[in-house]
């Protein structure tokens, strides 16, 4: 059994395998930032698919060291859903950032994030940010090659850190082992 989130991050996964044919560097680039945007994809909807069913966790993450402090005002607590409000702040958070994205599904979800395992998780989250913000180049300007055994390495590692926060989403949340 896996979540929905799961199985949506698989099938980017296999359309991205797809495409894997010949060792096109430009594509590869591509296909290389669509997998860490499917990894952040995949952290956003289980997050919120579980704070959308269980309203415990919607008061945990308001205590969570992220939003204690958060204000707002008067008017605007009387006049929206609190639920809306609080799904609105989860889809404004930038989920490639681990370092605030690890202890938000500790303290709320009771779930760890094991990218510290794995010195690639961060310098492929480094190396896609260079691919979305410098188009593919380095910040001294020198060209990324994204090879499709490269590629499929990535491929592996997010795959990899995905089956193990999906397992225990489904062992605590659907009492499944």
């Amino acid at each position: 059994m896996n979540t929905k989130s799961y199985d949506e991050f698989i099938l980017s996964k296999n359309r991205i395998l797809e495409k894997i044919q010949l060792e096109d560097l430009f594509i590869n680039k591509l296909l290389f930032s669509n997998i860490i945007t499917s990894f952040e994809v995949y952290l956003q909807s289980v997050f919120l698919d579980l704070l959308s069913e269980d309203k415990e966790l919607l008061k945990k993450l308001t205590l969570s060291s992220k939003y204690k402090n958060n204000k707002i005002s008067l008017s605007k607590a009387l006049t929206n859903d609190m639920n809306i409000y609080l799904s609105e702040l989860i889809k404004n958070i930038v989920f490639h950032n681990l370092s605030d994205i690890e202890p938000l599904f500790k303290e709320v979800l009771d779930v760890n994030i094991n990218y510290k395992l794995d010195d690639k998780i961060l310098k492929s989250i480094e190396k896609r940010h260079d691919i979305i913000h410098r188009n593919g180049k380095t910040k001294k300007n020198i060209d990324l090659e994204i090879t499709n055994m490269e590629l499929n390495n990535v491929i592996n590692i997010f795959k990899k850190l995905i089956e193990d926060i999906d397992t225990q989403i489904i062992s605590k949340y659907f009492g499944v082992s």
